[in-house]
């Protein structure tokens, strides 16, 4: 099981949504190199807690899944 993330990650580079996407609000490169999608909670929905959710669960029954971060963004 993953550990908790005890610092967020900080935006370097933003780029806007590349493709169409229902929850995803663009692309970002973090202080750590790594590209992430950034999802919000967009129109009331709890994205955010429904990704967190699903990587639990991927992971509970040992299917590979992307861990998830916090990032803080520049603005």
């Amino acid at each position: 099981m993953s550990q908790l993330q005890m610092f967020p990650r900080k935006a370097l580079v933003q780029l806007p949504k590349a493709q169409p996407s229902a929850d995803s609000l663009g692309e970002v490169e973090a202080d750590d190199g790594f590209l992430y999608y950034i999802k919000g909670d967009v129109s009331g929905k709890a994205t955010r807690a429904s990704e967190w959710l699903g990587t639990q669960l991927a992971e509970a029954v040992g299917l590979a899944a992307p861990a998830p971060c916090i990032i803080e963004l520049q603005d």
